[in-house]
């Protein structure tokens, strides 16, 4: 896994007030999940909540577009194939 995290914070232009200093994890932070391949429970389980997952995105202000995902991103497949 790389993961980067860092701080956002900003304007709330309707309120007229500042936001909350919130971590956020940068782009292009990667994380490598696995399961056991013997587990039919654990891949259903999976590959059921991953629909969700890159529709909905995940973490706070997903509104704003922070929380977007991708699942075997064809970069990070390329990568592989480069080893």
């Amino acid at each position: 896994a790389f993961v980067r995290t860092d701080y956002r914070s900003g304007f709330n232009e309707a309120l007229g007030v500042q936001k909350d200093l919130l971590p956020v994890l940068v782009r292009g932070s990667v994380f490598v999940f696995s399961c056991n391949p013997d587990d039919d429970n654990a891949k259903e389980s999976i590959l059921k909540g991953l629909p969700g997952l890159l529709r909905n995105g995940l973490g706070w202000r997903r509104e704003e577009g922070f929380g977007q995902m991708r699942f075997c991103d064809p970069f990070h497949l390329e990568r592989i194939r480069q080893t």
